[in-house]
């Protein structure tokens, strides 16, 4: 649960601060999920970041695949 506030609260930050406090909670002792729900939303930010770029670009392939890579972390978590 504190990951998806954090995604909420840092989605519009850079990825690198992201991952530097998903870490530090994980640290204190949100273990295993709280690494594998950083890994996804970090993912997400990259796509975010990506897909903002592909639309000026508009290729839609890459696209997709970025979705399907997004999509496969949550649904395996």
């Amino acid at each position: 649960m504190f990951s998806i506030y954090s995604r909420n609260l840092l989605y519009g930050w850079y990825s690198k601060t992201f991952v530097t406090v998903e870490c530090l909670f994980s640290y204190i002792g949100f273990l295993e999920k709280s690494v594998i729900v950083s890994l996804v939303f970090f993912t997400e930010i990259l796509a975010s970041v990506w897909i903002k770029k592909l639309e000026i670009t508009g290729n839609l392939t890459v696209l997709t695949k970025i979705y399907f890579i997004s999509s496969y972390y949550q649904r395996k978590w």
